[in-house]
């Protein structure tokens, strides 16, 4: 099972922080019996900040993001139930990554507040050391009050699509069965994301992550 992740960073060491967050990702073992391997890599993106005024990115408050899409693998280590073929199964993988995901964002600096219940609350679009996304697992379709799988808003985003399609240019859309490479052909100017500024930024050998060193 394929599962591709969005990494973005704004804040500290934006470069240390992307690497970081993947070094914790390859050592996530899953409730069900599994691991992560992780098999391919975008390119670096310098992007502007999205979901800022206008005038707060003008003034340079807002620090710019590094963003780039993984994709893993997933592979079970136990013999036993080694089929994963249900959409429960499906949702309960998706949960727990969702999990521990949001404590690798915790470790590395990422801010959160709590709401009544004691429940662990993050902030949208506020500047933050690290953000990480499941955007695709496989071709499943996950719809839970707290994920939502393929990520709800992967279509509206310029910097999640680009990296994506670094990736692998033919993925689709399980929803709407469409490339996502139209749909981010056919954004309109109103779409969010389609006036962000946008460029690789050459951080890693040829510009790519280099995933045998991490």
């Amino acid at each position: 099972m394929d599962i591709y992740f969005g990494l973005g960073s704004n804040l500290g060491n934006k470069e240390v922080n992307l690497i970081n967050a993947i070094s914790l990702i390859n050592l996530i073992k899953l409730d069900c019996g599994g691991v992560l391997k992780l098999v391919g890599a975008s390119k670096i993106y310098q992007t502007s900040p999205v979901g800022f005024s206008e005038e707060e990115c003008k003034s340079g408050n807002i620090p710019v993001f590094l963003n780039c899409a993984v994709l893993y693998r997933f592979y079970k280590y136990r013999h036993e139930n080694n089929n994963t073929d249900s959409i429960a199964d499906y949702e309960n993988i998706g949960k727990d990554l969702l999990f521990k995901i949001k404590n690798i964002e915790k470790l590395i600096g990422r801010k959160f507040n709590f709401k009544n219940n004691g429940e662990v609350l993050f902030v949208r679009h506020i500047s933050r050391e690290i953000d990480i996304d499941i955007l695709l697992l496989d071709k499943i379709i996950i719809s839970l009050p707290k994920l939502n799988i393929p990520h709800k808003e992967l279509k509206n985003r310029k910097f999640a699509l680009i990296p994506l399609l670094d990736i692998n240019e033919n993925l689709i859309d399980p929803i709407t069965k469409n490339l996502y490479k139209n749909i981010l052909s056919d954004f309109s100017a109103t779409e969010e994301g389609i006036t962000q500024s946008f460029k690789p930024y050459g951080v890693f050998s040829d510009n790519y992550l280099n995933i045998n060193k991490i």
